[in-house]
């Protein structure tokens, strides 16, 4: 999976919630640009995987123009991911070739083995 590769949880998923008949040609969105949050107090992290779900809107121009929490750990962790998705751009998705605005959901899988800032794990 390139995005896992690329820092991004290979669990990611997306969907693209619309109304259209099932004979519309529909693309999800799907990030082009997609920094990992980062995380500078290792201690937040948990002893096992826990997820941190967020559904983003993506604009039909690519940006993320709202950003909520679905589950979180409960600590600033969450706040981070939620600053890092902001900046996040993506590809729009597209209904019979068209760009629109749609509904995307992430998922960042954290536990102690998370990348540290410096690339090494502490």
């Amino acid at each position: 999976n390139h995005l896992a590769q690329a820092g991004v949880p290979s669990q990611q998923q997306q969907q693209t919630i619309g109304t259209g008949a099932g004979t519309d040609d529909a693309e999800p969105a799907f990030p082009t640009y997609f920094p990992r949050p980062s995380v500078a107090d290792r201690s937040l992290l948990p002893a096992t995987e826990q997820k941190v779900i967020i559904d983003v809107t993506v604009s039909a121009q690519g940006d993320v123009t709202d950003e909520k929490l679905v589950q979180g750990l409960g600590n600033s962790l969450d706040d981070a991911v939620l600053k890092t998705v902001k900046t996040w751009r993506f590809h729009p998705a597209t209904l019979n070739g068209n760009n629109i605005a749609s509904i995307a959901r992430l998922v960042f899988p954290f536990n102690r083995d998370y990348p540290s800032d410096d690339g090494f794990n502490a």
